[in-house]
């Protein structure tokens, strides 16, 4: 699902400023804490002064794909980590199984909405002015 979600995005933003990058390119969330989301979108980070970057602090969305192995730590450190950092605007919770996804959008300095999305339904992304649809997250073939 990460690589569905990377694919489209990175045609989509293609042009926009934004890059789209995978869990290889780390998100620095403190000092002494680095987080590798699965897809995470950087506002300004194309091109050849970025290419040997292993991490940054600056990202405007992120999305994490639930697993057995990694939810405990996703929603609840990760998710802390991720709500300090200033430049975030959109964390996005990507439940396989059960095709549900959690969104969280910021609507205010330390203020947050905190929304399921139990049936399917496209996802808005206003910090990036763009819609990623339900099926391109979900698609197994």
């Amino acid at each position: 699902m990460a690589g569905n979600v990377l694919t489209h995005l990175a045609t989509s933003l293609r042009g926009s400023g934004f890059t789209a990058c995978s869990s290889q390119l780390a998100t620095r969330t403190g000092d002494l804490s680095v987080r590798r989301p699965d897809v995470a979108i950087f506002p300004g980070k194309s091109g050849q002064a970025y290419d040997n970057e292993r991490a940054f602090t600056d990202p405007r969305v992120l999305f994490e794909v639930l697993s057995g192995s990694t939810a405990r730590t996703d929603l609840t450190v990760k998710l802390e980590e991720y709500r300090a950092l200033p430049s975030v605007d959109t964390i996005v919770f990507v439940d396989i199984a059960a095709e549900r996804r959690r969104v969280l959008q910021r609507t205010g300095p330390r203020a947050w909405s905190d929304v399921a999305h139990d049936a399917p339904a496209d996802l808005a992304l206003p910090a990036l002015n763009l819609t990623l649809p339900h099926p391109e997250i979900f698609a197994r073939d």
